[in-house]
């Protein structure tokens, strides 16, 4: 398993840290083939008639993803992307809830689409978190992945969710260099050793 973070305003400054072009449609923004389906996603499990996209307050744009679940499960996975050549990847995702006391089982993952062994990390938020808690405010969450192999070529991000609870998601992003606050420090350090 991953860890995953509430993000601090260090992490959020776009002078830093820059997404690349993927997953495609990262805020539910292009509709689909079906009524309530975002191009670029695919839902599916029990609830997946629950999985639609809104426009019910969402953070960025005029769309985007709600999940309803009673119980049972579901879940929503972007088009495949490339792998980045850093051979690490940060996930970045704005979530709320309706209820903060009626927290999700909500795991954000990436998994491989093509390599010679099953790739998968995700990390737990919500009620399968001690430390990432989904608030009813709009708030960014980040899991990073420094150990993606070299056989990976494609990658998915996904969302598993389970409740009962109402998840809102938007604003997806990936970054290939994203820093944290320590390596920041330690990058720091070495140019200024260099100067």
């Amino acid at each position: 398993l991953a860890s995953a973070h509430q993000s601090t305003s260090l992490d959020a400054q776009p002078a830093r840290n820059v997404p690349i072009a993927a997953p495609a449609n990262n805020s539910f923004e292009e509709p689909g083939a079906l009524p309530g389906t975002a191009a670029g996603w695919t839902v599916g499990g029990p609830v997946a008639d629950q999985v639609l996209v809104s426009n019910e307050g969402p953070f960025d744009g005029a769309h985007c993803l709600r999940v309803e679940c009673q119980g049972q499960a579901g879940w929503a996975v972007s088009d495949p992307f490339p792998r980045p050549r850093t051979g690490r990847l940060s996930v970045a995702v704005w979530l709320r809830v309706d209820d903060p006391q009626r927290q999700p089982a909500l795991r954000l993952g990436l998994e491989s689409v093509n390599s010679t062994a099953e790739y998968y990390r995700c990390a737990p938020l919500g009620a399968q978190s001690t430390v990432a808690q989904v608030t009813d405010e709009w708030s960014e969450y980040i899991i990073p992945v420094t150990d993606l192999p070299a056989d990976v070529t494609s990658l998915r991000i996904r969302f598993d969710i389970s409740g009962p609870a109402t998840v809102w998601i938007d604003k997806v992003q990936a970054y290939d260099l994203w820093f944290s606050d320590s390596e920041r420090v330690e990058l720091l350090k070495l140019i200024t050793t260099a100067d």
